[in-house]
């Protein structure tokens, strides 16, 4: 079924499905454990991020509601949740460049912003939009039309010399939380 539902979604991307005990889900450890992940071979530090976001927009379809079921997210869970997304993303410029925008595009505005919010994204790239310096737009708007169907990848030019601009200005700027949460380990 998930295969299925993957195949058919209308947007770029796989659908991503990680499985975690309640006990986990109720009082946040980090790195969570994770039980089964369907789709995309990933770290379970990326799960903190995962978690906030659930926790703001989550829908319940069996069960208590997302921010009872979930406890909260520690800041620095939360941001070495981006730091490693990040870090993944940048191994796969070539195969996933909208990915690697939108991802780095969500990691600038979660490192950055003053509350610990995570933004789809869709979201991200129209935050990024307004945001980011304009040598960026370009790429950043082109990602999005491609995420959200309205452009093919074959009618956008996203070259790896531009992701990677990009990429390093994101870095620049998220490495001060980057370096916050990995040195203290403590909330913001």
């Amino acid at each position: 079924m998930l295969v299925r539902l993957s195949d058919e979604r209308p947007m770029r991307g796989d659908i991503e499905v990680s499985v975690i005990q309640e006990r986990y889900a109720r009082s946040f450890e980090h790195p969570l454990p994770r039980q089964l992940n369907f789709a995309q071979d990933r770290t379970n530090v990326d799960l903190a991020a995962n978690i906030v976001e659930a926790r703001e927009r989550g829908v319940t379809l069996l069960g208590p509601p997302p921010d009872s079921m979930f406890g909260p997210v520690p800041w620095h869970a939360f941001v070495n949740a981006l730091e490693a997304d990040f870090t993944w993303a940048g191994s796969h410029l070539e195969d996933m460049p909208v990915y690697v925008v939108l991802n780095a595009c969500r990691v600038l505005h979660g490192a950055t912003s003053r509350a610990m919010t995570a933004l789809n994204k869709d979201e991200a790239a129209l935050w990024a939009l307004q945001n980011v310096p304009a040598e960026y737009h370009s790429i950043v708007n082109d990602a999005l039309q491609v995420y959200r169907g309205t452009k093919s990848i074959d009618d956008v030019v996203l070259s790896t010399r531009e992701i990677a601009a990009f990429r390093e200005h994101v870095r620049e700027r998220s490495q001060p939380a980057f370096a916050r949460a990995s040195d203290t380990g403590e909330e913001e």
